[in-house]
């Protein structure tokens, strides 16, 4: 079934860009939606700085073709949250986007 933002009592974040990867009138799309309205959801930028060290990481390790820039977005703010003190925890099922995040830990 996926992940519910809504059952969860933690922070969420994700990126702008994200809208544009959610096919419209699925239950993940509602879900999202539900939990962007709800504020159980927040959209943020992430700052160039990290956008950049994600840059040279997925170069290093051969995945930068691969990411998109949205993937590259979400991992760029998970790594400036983790900065600030507030370590994430990235819901997803794509391989280069996992490798990424063992790489940055």
């Amino acid at each position: 079934m996926g992940y519910n933002p809504l059952s969860v009592d933690k922070d969420h974040y994700t990126v702008p860009g994200i809208l544009k990867e959610l096919v419209p009138e699925t239950l993940t799309w509602f879900r999202f939606n539900t939990a962007l309205k709800t504020g159980k959801i927040q959209l943020k930028t992430p700052t160039a700085k990290f956008l950049k060290i994600i840059a040279e990481c997925s170069n290093v390790t051969g995945d930068s073709s691969v990411l998109s820039n949205v993937d590259k977005q979400i991992l760029a703010l998970a790594l400036e949250l983790k900065m600030q003190g507030a370590p994430p925890l990235i819901v997803s099922n794509d391989y280069a986007v996992q490798i990424q995040l063992i790489s940055l830990v």
